[in-house]
């Protein structure tokens, strides 16, 4: 079974005013954390949308690209963003989710070392949750559509002529909603963003190889686990 991580997305979440995203826009803080990372670039912008929207206030957010972090176990990380939003720091890198904890711990105390506010209270609370993401790749041992029942995907292939000399990929996406709720679409159009868990052909790699690109709102080693027991499903179904 060949996995392999792309990256992973860590998430600590703030209640109101418990981020001072002022103070922390402030150049002293920016360099610190520039430094403390060895970011290639920083800018004072509204971060992209990942594991929620992105409220639009002044400042807009600090977003911080490429860097890189030394964690004690897994030597060099390449940090491919962190962005601090209103009630968020989001960090992701080319590397596991166990990286994240040191990572996230330094990046708080630089800010509370740092930044500055006008009044009784910290530039920096302790966040109320976590959220994760991470993406891998897996080369399955037949395509994702075997898991779909015969008369489907006959009826699927029935729709191709013959003379096209085609095939349909699979893509499977789910995602968690409120049953009250109007539906708001699915993401696939935007995989950036941290939510749902999406299978779908690698891009770039012959269909012929079944290696899927995976997304998951889940730290690396869960997310490891979760793709063995979908590679164990679609071995299942080659043998029924």
């Amino acid at each position: 079974m060949d996995i392999k991580l792309i990256a992973a997305r860590k998430s600590l979440e703030f209640p109101v005013d418990g981020l001072r995203l002022t103070a922390i826009s402030t150049p002293d803080t920016l360099d610190a954390i520039r430094n403390l990372v060895r970011f290639q670039w920083v800018q004072i912008a509204q971060p992209m949308e990942t594991f929620g929207l992105v409220a639009p206030v002044i400042p807009p957010g600090v977003v911080f690209n490429s860097g890189s972090w030394t964690d004690p176990t897994h030597g060099s990380v390449f940090v491919r963003f962190l962005h601090i939003e209103q009630t968020r720091i989001v960090m992701d890198i080319a590397g596991p989710s166990e990286v994240l904890i040191g990572l996230g711990e330094a990046v708080v105390k630089t800010i509370r070392d740092v930044a500055r506010v006008f009044d009784e209270g910290p530039a920096l609370t302790d966040p109320e949750t976590e959220l994760h993401y991470s993406e891998m790749t897996i080369q399955l041992p037949a395509p994702l559509s075997m898991i779909l029942p015969l008369p489907l995907r006959q009826l699927w292939s029935q729709s191709i002529p013959d003379e096209a000399n085609q095939l349909l990929s699979t893509t499977l996406y789910m995602d968690r909603h409120m049953p009250d709720t109007p539906y708001g679409g699915d993401r696939l159009a935007s995989p950036i963003k941290s939510q749902g868990y999406r299978l779908s052909l690698r891009k770039g790699i012959n269909p012929a190889a079944h290696v899927y690109f995976s997304g998951a709102p889940l730290n690396t080693d869960a997310h490891r686990a979760y793709l063995m027991k979908v590679h164990e499903i679609v071995q299942q179904h080659m043998h029924p």
